[in-house]
């Protein structure tokens, strides 16, 4: 990977351009790096890998015993109505639902 400063690089943009098909370009100011470019091609690329990681913890986290975003919804909607009608004319607000101590959902992501 190269590397420049950003005065080099904005110099001459178009032929740093045509490099970055090749490789990143790591950009300088006052000798400490600041930004790396990449092409679009690379972003893309490491845009999948981010997704498919991002995945994989998702489905090993569900084999772990957190809940899918729907699984948690649907928990929550349960436990909010039914607390909602149990809770009334008990002194409790209808529209402030109380969860019994010790009733926790597993951990969602």
């Amino acid at each position: 990977m190269r590397t420049m400063s950003a005065t080099v690089f904005r110099r001459r943009l178009g032929a740093h351009l045509k490099q970055l098909a090749r490789e990143p370009v790591t950009i300088e100011k006052g000798g400490r790096p600041v930004a790396v470019v990449v092409s679009v091609h690379e972003w893309e690329r490491l845009q999948t890998l981010d997704d498919a990681w991002w995945a994989r913890a998702a489905d090993s986290s569900r084999g772990r015993g957190f809940l899918s975003t729907d699984e948690t919804a649907t928990w929550l909607t349960s436990r909010l109505v039914g607390n909602v009608s149990s809770n009334a004319g008990k002194g409790h607000d209808a529209a402030t639902p109380h969860a019994p101590l010790g009733s926790r959902p597993k951990r969602s992501l």
